[in-house]
C-alpha cells in the first residue's frame, strides 16, 4: 500500500472509530501535503469513514450522539479543505440550494453532499439546519438553482419535506427546480407521495441522481 493510500485508510479509520479530532486534522493535512486530489481525499477518506459510522449506527453499535460527534469531526476537517475546494472547482455544472428541514439539526449527510458536489463543479448555497419552508422558497427565488436538496435524519421531521413542496407550489416556482429529498427519513414512497423528483438515503445515491439531471440539461 502506498503512503497516500495508507493516509486515506487512516482517515477513514479515525472517523469510523470516532478517534481524536486533532489526529484527523493532522491526517487531512498530511494527505494534502502528499498532493492527494481533493475528490479522492473526500471519497476514499472522509466518505469511507462516514460510511463506517453509518453502518455502526444501523447495526445499533452507535447512536445519535456518536453520529453527531462524527459530524463534528468532519466539519472541523472541512475547514482545512475549504481553500482547496475552491481551487479544485472545475467548470460550473449547476447550482444547488441545500438544507436540513425545519426541526432537524443534523447536517452530516448534507455537508458531505456539499463537499462532494463542490469538488465536481457545483455552486452550493447551504441554508444550514432547521430551515423553514418559507426560507427554502426564498432561496429558490433568490438563487434560481437547478436543484433543491432537503435533508432529514429523523422521521419526526420528515413531514417538512411535504410542507416545503406545498410552499414551492403555492409560490408558483415548483416547476423551476428539481427537488431531491435525502437522509434516513427519505424513501421512494415518500418522494412519490409529495411529488419530489428524487430521493437518496446516502450521499453517493444523491450525487448520482443530481449528476444525471445535470447531464440531461
Amino acid at each position: 500500500m502506498s503512503r497516500n493510500a495508507e493516509t486515506l485508510a487512516e482517515i477513514a479509520e479515525t472517523i469510523g472509530n470516532l478517534e481524536d479530532q486533532q489526529k484527523l486534522k493532522k491526517l487531512v493535512s498530511d494527505a494534502l501535503s502528499q498532493r492527494t486530489p481533493i475528490e479522492e481525499l473526500v471519497e476514499k477518506g472522509i466518505k469511507k469513514g462516514l460510511d463506517i459510522v453509518g453502518k455502526k449506527y444501523n447495526d445499533g453499535e452507535y447512536f445519535l450522539a456518536e453520529l453527531m460527534f462524527s459530524g463534528t469531526m468532519v466539519t472541523e476537517a472541512m475547514e482545512i479543505l475549504k481553500p482547496y475546494l475552491e481551487k479544485a472547482r472545475t467548470k460550473k455544472k449547476g447550482t444547488m440550494v441545500i438544507g436540513s428541514v425545519a426541526g432537524d439539526i443534523h447536517d452530516i449527510g448534507k455537508n458531505l453532499i456539499k463537499m462532494l458536489l463542490t469538488c465536481r463543479g457545483w455552486e452550493i448555497h447551504d441554508l444550514d439546519v432547521d430551515v423553514s419552508p418559507s426560507k427554502f422558497v426564498e432561496a429558490v427565488e433568490k438563487f434560481k438553482p437547478d436543484v433543491l436538496g432537503m435533508s432529514s435524519l429523523l422521521t419526526t421531521t420528515a413531514p417538512m419535506y411535504g410542507e416545503t413542496m406545498k410552499a414551492l407550489v403555492n409560490a408558483g416556482i415548483r416547476a423551476t427546480v428539481k427537488v431531491i429529498i435525502g437522509g434516513n427519513a427519505a424513501s421512494r414512497e415518500l418522494a412519490e407521495e409529495i411529488k419530489a423528483d428524487g430521493y437518496a438515503t446516502n450521499a453517493q445515491q444523491g450525487i448520482e441522481q443530481i449528476e444525471k439531471w445535470a447531464k440531461k440539461r
